[in-house]
Order: structure tokens, then sequence, then C-alpha cells
């Protein structure tokens, strides 16, 4: 499914960044059809020069080359994980299209206090699901949390692929974490904005968003046209108005 063209496009984008020592990953995924159009791991190596290459390139512990950031490589999500929660809470019931929480920059829970990422700066004030998104509002999410608590947050990262692998068929390809519990009172509010035990590979996040885009229908991400795994399709249970709002 790669567009040979868009690939190398991308990998141009990292030519000057990798000269100065950045490292990083793109994947762009098809919204009709779920298909892999780009996937970039960078800094990369020359295939052809592999064997010759090996020794340097395996014990190279700071760039690591050999490391398939796009698939393999395991990160806390962090806020792009947001529209989620949104969609987790609109869904629920608890929060309808227009609820607003009223963000001060620090939620005082009962385990600790929560701050929001422009705590001591100010706050947000009242923010319904598309603003708390347009902001990225920790305290609107936190909230969504509390409500929601953390193995019903869970179920819905599930139904958007994460904590599983994504089904390409390559070998790389990890499914991160989603916690389903945990002795930390606090960790549905971590979940909700992406961190704690939330883990996720570039791909599994851009297939996400692709999730959204398509209007909260699920497909697992295709590579190969031929000879690749049954793919995974599901309709989530949200209504288009709630889907609607998150995009």
């Amino acid at each position: 499914t790669l567009d040979v063209e868009l690939q190398r496009r991308l990998m141009a984008v990292w030519t000057a960044a990798t000269a100065q020592g950045a490292t990083g990953a793109i994947v762009v995924v098809g919204v009709d059809r779920g298909e892999v159009l780009a996937c970039v791991s960078m800094p990369g190596y020359d295939l052809n020069q592999y064997r010759a290459d090996y020794a340097r390139l395996a014990t190279d512990n700071i760039n690591m080359p050999l490391l398939h950031r796009a698939l393999w490589a395991l990160y806390p999500p962090g806020s792009t994980v947001k529209p989620v929660s949104a969609v987790a809470g609109l869904a629920s019931g608890r929060f309808g299209p227009h609820s607003t929480v009223v963000c001060d920059g620090i939620l005082h829970a009962s385990d600790a206090p929560n701050r929001c990422w422009i705590y001591g700066r100010g706050a947000h004030g009242p923010v319904d699901a598309p603003e708390a998104l347009k902001h990225s509002c920790n305290i609107y999410f936190y909230t969504v949390a509390n409500r929601l608590g953390l193995s019903q947050l869970s179920d819905w990262f599930g139904l958007f692929g994460l904590g599983a692998r994504p089904g390409t068929g390559l070998d790389e390809e990890r499914g991160g974490n989603v916690p389903l519990t945990s002795p930390y009172p606090g960790e549905a509010r971590n979940c909700a904005i992406g961190q704690g035990g939330m883990l996720a590979s570039p791909l599994q996040i851009a297939n996400l968003m692709a999730t959204i885009a398509r209007g909260g229908s699920f497909l697992s991400p295709i590579v190969a046209l031929e000879g690749a795994p049954e793919r995974v399709r599901r309709d989530l249970p949200v209504e288009p108005e709630h889907i609607r709002l998150v995009h």
C-alpha cells in the first residue's frame, strides 16, 4: 500500500533534521481504506550496505538506526489520546455536547492535586468537549476519568486499537499498553491524558486518528494488499453527533 513518492518526500523531510541528530517517525494512514501510505523511521540505513555496516548500526545506542520507531517503539501518547477520552465521556452520557467543566488550572482530587498544563500561567475557565480538545485542557479530561473510571476508559482505548498489535502482519509491530487495573487511585486521570501506564506506537496513534476521521469506524491498518492478516472492522458505539464534535 505504500505510496513510494510520498515515502520519498517524507524521508526527505528528515534529511536536515537527522543531520542535526534528530530522530523520529512519520506514519500516514489513508482514511477511506486504512492503508498505510507512508511509514518512515529515521535515522535509517542503506539496506544494500546492511551486512557491511551491521556492527556499527547495532552498537549505535544513541541514534538506534535499527529501531523501527513507527512500529516497534512505544511512547507515552500524551494528548494524542484526548480525542478518545472525549468520545468516551460523550458516549457514556455523563457529558453532553455542551456540558462544561471549569478549569481553574488545578484539580484537587482526594489522592493528589492534578494540574493543567497551563498551571501557574492562568486557567482555561469553562470548557466543553471541543474547547477542551482545542486547548488540550487536562482538567476536563481528568474530570472525564473521574466520572468513568479506569476500566470504562480503558475499554474505549481498546476499541480504538490501543493495547493490541495493529494487525499489519509485520513482525516489528507491538501493541503497547493500556492499564486495565492499577493500585494507584489517579491512574485513570493519568491515562485520560495519555500518561501513567499508557504506551502506544506512532502507527497506533495514526490509525486512531483515521478512525475518528472516518466517523468512528475502526479498521486495522493494512500494508500488504495480498496475504495480509484478516482485518478487524468495528463500528464504535458512539453517536454521529458526538464523533462530529470531536472531529
